[in-house]
């Protein structure tokens, strides 16, 4: 288009059959998104929902108190490996003794680095495949009930159970409102 000439001077013929009640060709001048675009937009947001064998599915990541009471809350795509949010939780945890009781899936170096770092002890039991497999008490490596007995809690509430939630703060939200439900009972 040529600098200084109007829209109308390209398009004449539109403008004429507009002012004559004939309906004018579709022109989208602007850039404004469309309606679908717009809720698609506002729906849109982080969501951590990777594939699995069984379909889509999100993990739920939490460190608890020795009675089982929820400290933190992590979520992350179901196909990543539960070792590489484990920093993450660990990270704000401020005490000066502690125990770490975890599964075997969290039996990385690094985890174990970073405990012992901090000044706590862990109870890990180490994979069937490790090359230098370690002792642990398998008596307070029991006390892990605890932790599975919060995600058995929480999946009362068929909305988490089945995630029925599309963003992660929303599904983040109803699970820390069941955490204080837990708290509070």
């Amino acid at each position: 288009m040529a600098k200084g000439r109007a829209l109308r001077d390209n398009l004449p013929d539109a403008y004429e059959r507009c002012r004559y009640g004939e309906p004018p060709h579709r022109f989208n001048l602007h850039k404004s998104p469309s309606k679908l675009q717009r809720r698609a937009e506002k729906r849109g947001g982080p969501k951590t929902v990777g594939k699995t064998k069984g379909g889509l599915n999100t993990k739920v990541h939490a460190l608890t108190e020795a009675l089982g009471l929820p400290l933190k809350i992590h979520l992350s795509p179901g196909n990543d490996h539960d070792s590489k949010h484990a920093l993450e939780l660990l990270s704000d945890l401020s005490t000066s003794e502690s125990y770490v009781i975890a599964d075997k899936a969290y039996d990385s170096k690094q985890i174990r680095e970073y405990i012992e770092a901090q000044g706590w002890s862990y109870e890990i039991p180490p994979k069937s495949n490790a090359a230098e497999p370690w002792l642990y008490d398998q008596w307070r490596y029991k006390e892990r009930f605890q932790v599975e007995c919060f995600f058995q809690k929480i999946k009362w509430f068929r909305r988490i159970a089945t995630r029925f939630e599309k963003l992660d703060e929303s599904f983040k939200v109803l699970i820390f409102i069941v955490s204080i439900l837990i708290w509070l009972k």
